[in-house]
C-alpha cells in the first residue's frame, strides 16, 4: 500500500484515496490521447504516402501534363504553409501614411 501511495503524479505525492482516483483518471487521459494520437499520425502518413505515388504517376506521363500536376501540388503545398505562418504570425501590420509635410 505504501508504494501505492508513494506514487508521483506531476510531482505532487498522493496522499489519499480521493487522489488515487485522480491518478487512475490521468491514466485514462493518457490512454485516450494515445487512441486519438495515433490513428491522425497513420492517418497522415497514409495520406502522405497517395500524393507521392499519385505525383509519381503524374510525373511518369510526362509532358505538360505530369508538369502542370507538379506545380498544382507545390502551388497547393506553399497555400497551405502560408495560411499556417499567418495564423501563427497574423497578417502585417498596416502602415500608417504619413504627409509629405
Amino acid at each position: 500500500m505504501l508504494s501505492v501511495l508513494s506514487y508521483r503524479t506531476f510531482g505532487r505525492r498522493l496522499g489519499a484515496l480521493s487522489s488515487l482516483v485522480e491518478c487512475a483518471q490521468v491514466e485514462v487521459f493518457r490512454a485516450a490521447v494515445a487512441l486519438i494520437v495515433r490513428p491522425m499520425v497513420l492517418s497522415a502518413q497514409a495520406a502522405a504516402q497517395q500524393r507521392w505515388l499519385w505525383l509519381r504517376q503524374a510525373a511518369s506521363v510526362g509532358g505538360d501534363t505530369g508538369e502542370l500536376a507538379r506545380l498544382q501540388d507545390e502551388n497547393r503545398r506553399l497555400r497551405s504553409e502560408l495560411r499556417m505562418l499567418k495564423g501563427r504570425f497574423g497578417d502585417a501590420p498596416a502602415r500608417k501614411r504619413y504627409p509629405p509635410m
